[in-house]
């Protein structure tokens, strides 16, 4: 059987488009020892076939909102991200946050739209974004612990239960999305770059697996984010969530149709570290399948870092 699945493999590595049917073929195989030692090898990775995290289901799913959270320490390049739960008001918008062993409680809503509570934070509606009136929305929120200020992207909204999501099919969200991007020069100069398009992102409940993609993108600083399109394949989905998991591969597409890495150190594609986490939030009329799909993602290499921070359309 290794044979078979090695010939595989050699088949297909140098056509793009038929390496997710290798995946899958490896995925199915994975009682035998052979396979989860390559798994474990450098081509395995590449291939993202890294082992899934077990998803857990809490008591708690369905009655609580789900979110993700990317965190920067306001006097650094850095991110940290963080899934976020909260408890609800009867009005839909956040009472309290949770996240990475803080709470942010009692947050009040401002005739401006905004929220604030504990540790003096102050959330504010995600431009470009549907109304954050009600959720899922997304939020700017900056907050003080510890005598640091922190700032980011949040994305949040209630959460939907297991059994609501499908065990069969596919079903494709579209939405907003907005990139934010700063590259480090060898002369020391620092350039950020901030984005504006359109995602989808195409979940098949069968395979376990979903792909996203951003294309149409506008720039708004006068320093271009250098692709046109972003691909993440191979994501899974655990539960409510669709993440990277140690899974999946990012692709960017330039102007010219070059298929490329966000960041490279002359010829050579950057060594990165990159995290995607996002949900599918309940439905408004329950028991149903997730109405709405939103979330962030971060990539972080020596010469860069990129995010982004997306969410669907509304439902009519």
């Amino acid at each position: 059987m290794l044979v078979d699945f090695a010939q595989q493999i050699g088949v297909r590595v140098a056509g793009r488009r038929i390496l997710v049917g290798v995946t899958a073929s490896a995925l199915a195989l994975t009682s035998c020892g052979p396979i989860e030692a390559f798994k474990s090898s450098s081509i395995g990775e590449r291939l993202g076939l890294a082992p899934i995290a077990p998803c857990e289901v809490t008591k708690l799913e369905g009655k609580r909102l789900i979110g993700a959270y990317l965190r920067q320490v306001t006097a650094t390049e850095g991110y940290d991200m963080f899934t976020i739960t909260g408890v609800p008001r009867n009005s839909g918008l956040p009472r309290n946050l949770t996240f990475d062993d803080s709470k942010i409680r009692r947050l009040s809503l401002s005739a401006e739209g905004n929220l604030s509570g504990s540790r003096r934070s102050v959330v504010t509606p995600g431009s470009g974004f549907p109304d954050a009136g009600t959720l899922p929305a997304v939020y700017d929120m900056a907050y003080r612990a510890e005598g640091i200020d922190y700032a980011g992207p949040l994305v949040v909204g209630q959460s939907a239960t297991g059994f609501e999501i499908p065990t069969t099919g596919r079903t494709l969200y579209t939405g907003a999305v907005q990139f934010s991007m700063t590259r480090f020069f060898e002369d020391g100069s620092v350039e950020t770059s901030t984005a504006q398009g359109r995602f989808n992102v195409d979940i098949g409940y069968g395979s376990g697996r979903a792909r996203f993609t951003a294309t149409a993108l506008e720039n708004s600083t006068e320093a271009d984010v250098p692709f046109e399109s972003l691909t993440w394949s191979n994501l899974g989905i655990c539960g409510t969530r669709v993440v990277s998991s140690g899974q999946g591969s990012v692709k960017t597409v330039s102007a010219e149709g070059r298929t490329t890495s966000p960041f490279v150190i002359g010829r050579d594609v950057a060594p990165a570290r990159s995290s995607f986490e996002s949900m599918q939030f309940a439905s408004k009329d329950r028991p149903a399948p997730p109405d709405a799909f939103g979330g962030i993602f971060s990539i972080e290499s020596d010469v860069g870092t990129l995010s982004a921070v997306f969410l669907s359309d509304r439902s009519p």
